[in-house]
Protein backbone atom coordinates (compact mmCIF):
# COMPACT_ATOMS: atom_id res chain seq x y z
CA UNK A 1 0.00 0.00 0.00
CA UNK A 2 1.06 3.60 -0.89
CA UNK A 3 1.37 6.12 1.77
CA UNK A 4 1.86 9.66 1.99
CA UNK A 5 4.10 11.51 4.66
CA UNK A 6 3.33 15.15 6.15
CA UNK A 7 5.29 16.75 3.20
CA UNK A 8 2.95 14.48 0.82
CA UNK A 9 5.95 12.48 -0.12
CA UNK A 10 5.05 9.05 -1.39
CA UNK A 11 6.08 5.59 0.04
CA UNK A 12 5.83 3.39 -2.31
CA UNK A 13 5.92 0.42 -0.48
CA UNK A 14 8.74 2.39 1.38
CA UNK A 15 11.20 1.05 -1.14
CA UNK A 16 11.97 3.85 -4.11
CA UNK A 17 13.89 5.98 -5.17
CA UNK A 18 11.10 8.54 -5.85
CA UNK A 19 11.16 8.50 -2.17
CA UNK A 20 14.43 9.27 -1.52
CA UNK A 21 14.21 12.12 -4.76
CA UNK A 22 10.92 13.33 -2.15
CA UNK A 23 12.69 13.54 0.93
CA UNK A 24 15.82 15.36 -0.72
CA UNK A 25 13.59 17.95 -1.82
CA UNK A 26 13.94 16.76 -5.48
CA UNK A 27 10.87 17.43 -7.27
CA UNK A 28 8.94 15.29 -10.74
CA UNK A 29 8.28 17.16 -13.35
CA UNK A 30 5.16 16.34 -15.27
CA UNK A 31 7.12 14.73 -18.08
CA UNK A 32 8.06 12.64 -15.33
CA UNK A 33 5.10 11.99 -13.50
CA UNK A 34 3.06 8.69 -14.48
CA UNK A 35 -0.80 9.07 -14.88
CA UNK A 36 -0.99 7.62 -11.21
CA UNK A 37 1.73 9.85 -9.68
CA UNK A 38 -0.98 13.14 -11.51
CA UNK A 39 -4.33 11.94 -9.92
CA UNK A 40 -2.69 11.28 -6.74
CA UNK A 41 -1.43 14.94 -6.58
CA UNK A 42 -4.61 16.10 -8.13
CA UNK A 43 -6.16 13.92 -5.10
CA UNK A 44 -3.96 15.34 -2.48
CA UNK A 45 -4.55 19.12 -3.57
CA UNK A 46 -8.29 19.03 -3.96
CA UNK A 47 -8.05 17.20 0.14
CA UNK A 48 -5.96 19.99 1.44
CA UNK A 49 -8.50 22.64 -0.21
CA UNK A 50 -11.22 20.90 0.84
CA UNK A 51 -9.37 21.02 4.29
CA UNK A 52 -9.39 25.14 4.32
CA UNK A 53 -12.67 25.65 2.30
CA UNK A 54 -13.31 28.46 4.73
CA UNK A 55 -9.79 30.22 3.17
CA UNK A 56 -10.23 29.91 -0.29
CA UNK A 57 -12.62 32.84 -1.60
CA UNK A 58 -15.10 32.32 -3.73
CA UNK A 59 -14.63 35.10 -6.83
CA UNK A 60 -17.48 38.02 -7.15
CA UNK A 61 -18.31 36.32 -10.42
CA UNK A 62 -19.75 33.32 -8.80
CA UNK A 63 -22.45 35.45 -6.95
CA UNK A 64 -23.31 36.76 -10.18
CA UNK A 65 -23.79 33.59 -12.17
CA UNK A 66 -25.82 32.18 -9.15
CA UNK A 67 -28.12 34.99 -8.80
CA UNK A 68 -28.46 34.15 -12.71
CA UNK A 69 -29.22 31.03 -12.25
CA UNK A 70 -32.10 31.78 -9.45
CA UNK A 71 -33.76 34.45 -11.34
CA UNK A 72 -34.23 32.03 -14.67
CA UNK A 73 -35.40 29.55 -11.99
CA UNK A 74 -37.97 31.92 -10.50
CA UNK A 75 -39.11 33.30 -13.93
CA UNK A 76 -39.28 28.98 -15.23
CA UNK A 77 -37.14 30.01 -17.87
CA UNK A 78 -34.44 27.51 -16.64
CA UNK A 79 -33.23 24.65 -19.05
CA UNK A 80 -32.40 21.24 -17.53
CA UNK A 81 -30.51 18.12 -19.05
CA UNK A 82 -30.02 14.76 -17.59
CA UNK A 83 -27.05 14.25 -15.67
CA UNK A 84 -25.64 11.43 -18.33
CA UNK A 85 -26.88 13.95 -20.98
CA UNK A 86 -25.18 17.08 -19.62
CA UNK A 87 -21.87 14.18 -19.38
CA UNK A 88 -21.46 13.65 -22.80
CA UNK A 89 -21.92 17.38 -23.63
CA UNK A 90 -19.45 17.81 -21.50
CA UNK A 91 -16.73 15.02 -23.02
CA UNK A 92 -17.70 16.52 -26.50
CA UNK A 93 -16.53 19.69 -25.22
CA UNK A 94 -13.34 18.12 -23.98
CA UNK A 95 -12.07 15.95 -27.06
CA UNK A 96 -12.97 19.43 -29.35
CA UNK A 97 -11.03 21.28 -27.24
CA UNK A 98 -8.10 18.76 -26.91
CA UNK A 99 -8.07 18.63 -30.43
CA UNK A 100 -7.89 22.09 -31.28
CA UNK A 101 -4.86 22.60 -28.40
CA UNK A 102 -3.10 20.34 -30.44
CA UNK A 103 -3.27 22.18 -33.78
CA UNK A 104 -0.14 24.23 -34.77
CA UNK A 105 -0.76 27.81 -33.88
CA UNK A 106 -0.38 29.94 -36.79
CA UNK A 107 1.92 33.41 -36.49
Amino acid sequence: MNSVDAAGCYAYNGTTSRNERCAMGATLSRTEMTLFDKLETMEQLWDDLCRHAAEVPSPLWHRDVLDTREQRLAAGTADFLEWETAKEKIRDAMRCRSRFSRQPHRT
